[in-house]
């Protein structure tokens, strides 16, 4: 066995998730998310006056705030349960994170390619069985913002808080477990397809459970939970800016014709 992979199992076995905690974590996210829907249908209704893209850009704010905050609180709370500092759960703690820090935004650069055109084969063969491919719901949100505060507060959300929660879930907490249990392609397929079906878009599905699949692997090569983080990170950086400044990208690339 390889010595990375003999510490991980090492690691697993000395400081395991309890598997109630984890269920108290699930059921608290569960529980927060109900109420962020039932309290979007009643921000719809308020707001019905406002144009479509700022209701999209509300409902934003207040899912954000029922997942990305309130998943935040809750993995502290299940830190505290496990006497895990935040330093240690993201591997910090123990060595300078500098070289899985510079492999994670290596590993991001090579895949970037790889799902964009995935991506795009996906949106050609969507568009040829329904005449149509509907845009990632996020995307949708992006193009109605407004003003360069909404687009601060979106890049936020989406560079920072985003790859926060959505790694220490799925990767820090669900991907261990089921690999504590003794279950690691199913922990790996399952989160990855989980990750990828709560980004609601038929277009970006394979995409993202390939970029699922390439985080938990960079987990488990580097041991610490940064490296996914910095790389999907990294990730959603690059999509947000080329979204930004699509425009002066398309004309630089007929100039290089």
């Amino acid at each position: 066995m390889p010595c990375a992979v003999a510490y991980l199992c090492a690691v697993s076995i000395e400081r395991p998730w309890k598997p109630e905690a984890v269920l108290m974590l699930c059921a608290g996210l569960i529980i927060s998310l109900s109420f962020g829907t039932f309290a979007g249908i009643g921000l719809k209704a308020a707001l019905s006056d406002l144009p479509a893209g700022q209701q999209r850009f509300a409902n934003f704010l207040l899912s954000t705030a029922s997942f990305q905050l309130v998943g935040l609180f809750l993995v502290h709370q299940f830190l505290k349960v496990h006497a895990i500092s935040w330093g240690e759960f993201f591997g910090l703690s123990d060595r300078k994170p500098g070289h899985a820090i510079r492999i994670a935004i290596a590993v991001t650069v090579i895949a970037l390619p790889l799902t964009l055109y995935l991506n795009s084969l996906s949106e050609l063969v969507l568009t040829k069985l329904q005449g149509e491919a509907a845009a990632q719901p996020t995307m949708k949100i992006l193009e109605g913002t407004e003003g360069l505060s909404q687009r601060i507060i979106f890049g936020f959300a989406a560079i920072v808080l985003a790859p926060l929660i959505e790694e220490i879930l799925f990767r820090g907490i669900l991907y261990r477990m089921g690999q504590q249990m003794g279950y690691p392609r199913l922990a790996l397929y399952g989160t990855s397809f989980v990750f990828a079906a709560i980004h609601g878009s038929l277009m970006t599905l394979v995409p993202l459970i390939v970029l699922a699949i390439i985080l938990a692997k960079l987990y488990d090569h580097t041991n610490r939970l940064i490296a996914p983080i910095v790389a999907h990170s990294f990730f959603n950086a690059v999509n947000f800016f080329a979204y930004l400044y699509r425009d002066d990208l398309l004309q630089w690339f007929e100039r290089l014709k």
